[in-house]
């Protein structure tokens, strides 16, 4: 399916049917479920799925932003002006999901288009990450570290630091220009990269041709590239103009 939120609905469908399977197997897991918070890439933008109290995240220009709506009992106090977010975080029932994968029914899963460009940061993660670590923190966090491996690895230790009573999950991706469109596009453009970025950027050179294809493409995320055209054959021709180039791109561009 080319519609990127109705594929995410169709495998979320799938997965609220494969839990229906299992409790159907086995009775006494009937109350099981999850939370889900998914993220699909369409070259362009990025599809977003939802349900229950994980979260994701964007960082843009240094601000952190919620990109998911919590679907908890609190959450539900604080959209009504009952209670602060800061009540929240310490409210009795704040570990009360009111929509969760539970295998009964179709889930009502929150589907949204998220636009994205080039320097920004992602972060989804478990309220074993969130429901510990301040907003604040999070953001500062993902500002200091470039490196995604070190920024995932300084946050669950956060986590930890913090108490975790819970499992912590969390994933950390840039969306980044294309290697290819940042040496070979109109020269009157302007490309404005941080450091973050620039370095993801910088990189992606050892792996030109696994890139090839990016750059009929306006971004790339997390590294994967899409169809490559005319244009990207062109650019990389005239980048390698008079250098070895590699066995696999040279392959590519004939």
């Amino acid at each position: 399916d080319r519609d990127p939120l109705r594929a995410l609905q169709a495998a979320v469908k799938a997965a609220n049917d494969r839990i229906r399977t299992i409790v159907d197997a086995d009775p006494e897991r009937r109350g099981m479920g999850t939370t889900l918070t998914a993220l699909l890439w369409t070259g362009e933008a990025l599809a977003l799925a939802h349900i229950g109290d994980s979260r994701a995240y964007l960082l843009r220009d240094g601000i952190l932003r919620q990109i998911t709506h919590d679907h908890t009992f609190v959450q539900s106090l604080v959209d009504e002006g009952r209670i602060t977010a800061d009540e929240a975080k310490v409210h009795p029932a704040r570990a009360m999901i009111l929509r969760a994968l539970q295998g009964d029914g179709d889930p009502d899963v929150d589907l949204e288009m998220i636009e994205v460009r080039g320097g920004d940061r992602l972060l989804v993660c478990s309220d074993g990450l969130s429901g510990v670590v301040r907003d604040t923190t999070l953001r500062d966090t993902l500002v200091q570290h470039e490196e995604l491996a070190e920024t995932a690895e300084a946050l669950v230790g956060l986590a930890l630091k913090g108490g975790a009573p819970d499992n912590i999950a969390c994933v950390v991706a840039d969306v980044i220009e294309t290697f290819l469109r940042t040496h070979f596009g109109n020269p009157s453009s302007s490309h404005v990269y941080g450091r973050r970025a620039h370095g993801a950027v910088e990189r992606a050179r050892a792996q030109v041709a696994a890139l090839i294809g990016a750059v009929s493409r306006e971004i790339a995320f997390a590294g994967c590239a899409t169809e490559a055209n005319n244009l990207a054959i062109k650019g990389v021709a005239e980048f390698y103009k008079g250098k070895a180039m590699p066995p696999k791109l040279q392959q590519a561009v004939d």
